[in-house]
């Protein structure tokens, strides 16, 4: 009689995660590289980090000439800071050394959509 109810609710569950069962999402492959800049132009890459235990940050990044060549390297201990801080921070002082180096004409490329707006000034100003 067991063997008999979990054949039914088996079956009943078989069923109803076929029909309710999400199709898999679509995994789709993109190449990602480095763009170099015209000459005479330098990219910055920076970024952020904050431990989520402990709540201290750091932040890096390098910049590169036209041809992919590391000009120059930072990092930095931050302390306690927010993420939006601690890649806000990285991405200023990275600016900074291009402009100390001499260059100002500066490509920054940043994986926080928050940054880039707040940098544009298109996000709220008190986030």
């Amino acid at each position: 009689r067991v063997h008999a109810w979990l054949t039914v609710v088996r079956t009943a569950l078989d069923k109803d995660r076929k029909i309710h069962r999400p199709d898999p999402p679509i995994r789709t492959e993109e190449g990602i590289s480095w763009k170099s800049p015209p000459p005479e132009w330098v990219t910055l890459n920076s970024d952020g980090s904050v431990l989520q235990e402990s709540g201290l940050a750091t932040a890096g990044g390098l910049i590169r000439d036209h041809l992919g060549r590391c000009l120059v390297a930072f990092s930095l201990n931050l302390g306690a800071c927010s993420i939006t801080q601690a890649e806000l921070k990285g991405a200023v002082v990275g600016l900074q050394l291009a402009w100390d180096m001499g260059y100002i004409h500066v490509f920054m490329e940043h994986d926080s959509r928050c940054v880039v707006q707040l940098i544009r000034g298109m996000e709220n100003p008190n986030h």
